[in-house]
């Protein structure tokens, strides 16, 4: 109690004869305040500041229930505690602390609460903020997040955001702030904490004003509609060039199909022609064997019978005869042919789709990473390599996330056919 009135330049005397309960505003900056217990006495109060103490954790707040404005920063919390009383809160500070959890806001800041700061904090997850649907101004600045709009959809009513010196590296990530849909005030980047990888890629103001059109601050930047307008005109532009360059990707891979089926179909029908050849030519021999089966059969009856005849008169009258097993001979040669086409139908039909499928795959590669290109804003490009070229692994330090690598770009000179990296290391390694 006296290190209360004494940050607060009062005396105990003066205290007992006004009354704690007729205290609005107590302050304790840089004072020996290691305990909040004594705070139960103001039950009055609606401001509370608390700044660089040591304090094990939130308590002693029971009896404030009339608070609405509470600072409790820069103390060495570890965990959000101890406010579930406070039913009229409307701005809440936990900044400079180390708070790793978003967590125990009770449900009676449903309707109440419309500022909150957990800047400065150790959180890797935004969570437990959906029941605050009264909250209009958010921060998060310099805590270890890697997503974050997604999660504050239900937080209808936040108007400003702040999620400086985080981990957020993709323009996917910030496309999610464009779904809130009051979201006026949006800062990545901030002189005070810091700045966001995704801010260092190149045309991140043009994509940011188009993810989020309706933010009228950016980075503590006012934006005009005129640069607005510019901006959507730019996007416009490149959307039109990848979509064109997507429109030739599918018509060459449409044109390659079209090629192969009619290749495929001059093939098929010079094999059916053979296949029809070979199957007449097979119907004949058979027919030449069954004749000479049944000229051996007349010749063991009469030979039989002691008919003799003169064999010139008999060779000149008799059909000509076929050895049987020279017919049966070429008869698996023939059947061994139509054989061989059969197969040779079947394995142009399975190469022909099998060259579709993967003719339709790269066209799909193809989009894919023209698609990556528009998403990333031209940061991200890749171009293949070739055995003759030789293609570089690069190691590059990425500007969406923390890298190992010391240097901006790591460099292995090795032949790798078939590989892909990004246009800008291969030009640089080759400069």
């Amino acid at each position: 109690m006296l290190a209360i009135c004494d940050a607060n330049g009062m005396t105990s005397e003066h205290l007992t004869k006004r009354g704690p309960d007729k205290v609005r505003h107590v302050e304790m900056f840089m004072y020996n305040f290691p305990c909040m217990k004594g705070l139960r006495l103001f039950t009055n109060l609606t401001s509370l500041s608390i700044m660089q103490q040591k304090l094990s954790g939130i308590n002693g707040l029971e009896s404030c229930c009339q608070l609405k404005h509470v600072w409790i920063v820069e103390c060495g919390i570890s965990k959000i505690s101890g406010l579930q009383t406070l039913k009229k809160l409307e701005r809440l500070f936990l900044y400079g602390n180390r708070i790793t959890k978003i967590e125990n806001l009770p449900a009676t800041f449903a309707g109440t609460l419309k500022t909150l700061w957990l800047c400065d904090n150790a959180i890797q997850k935004v969570e437990n903020l959906a029941h605050l649907t009264e909250l209009r101004e958010l921060n998060l600045a310099r805590n270890a997040l890697t997503r974050c709009g997604g999660v504050l959809l239900a937080n209808k009513k936040l108007v400003s955001l702040n999620v400086a010196a985080n981990e957020i590296g993709t323009f996917r990530e910030l496309k999610k702030f464009g779904r809130l849909i009051n979201l006026k005030e949006l800062t990545l980047q901030d002189p005070h904490y810091g700045k966001c990888p995704v801010t260092q890629l190149s045309n991140y103001v043009t994509l940011a004003l188009c993810a989020v059109p309706k933010v009228c601050l950016l980075d503590t930047t006012p934006v005009t509609e005129e640069t607005k307008a510019l901006a959507a005109a730019t996007t416009m532009k490149k959307k039109m060039f990848y979509e064109t360059r997507l429109k030739k990707a599918r018509r060459d891979a449409d044109f390659s199909v079209k090629q192969g089926v009619a290749g495929k179909n001059a093939v098929l029908g010079e094999l059916d022609k053979a296949r029809v050849a070979l199957e007449r030519a097979i119907k004949h021999v058979e027919g030449c064997r069954g004749e000479a089966r049944t000229g051996d059969t007349d010749d063991d009856a009469k030979s039989s019978q002691g008919d003799k005849r003169d064999d010139d008169a008999e060779s000149s009258q008799k059909p000509k005869k076929y050895h049987p097993k020279l017919v049966s001979a070429n008869l698996a040669k023939l059947e061994s042919a139509r054989t061989s086409v059969l197969v040779e139908t079947e394995a142009t039909s399975h190469a022909f789709e099998t060259c579709r499928l993967l003719s339709r795959s790269l066209a799909d590669d193809r989009e894919s990473r023209l698609m990556l290109e528009l998403e990333t804003g031209g940061n991200v490009r890749l171009e293949d390599g070739s055995p003759a070229k030789g293609t570089y692994c690069a190691f590059p330090k990425s500007r969406h996330t923390v890298c190992p690598y010391k240097t901006d770009t790591f460099l292995v000179n090795k032949k790798i056919g078939g590989t892909s990296a990004p246009r800008w290391c291969v030009r640089g390694f080759e400069e």
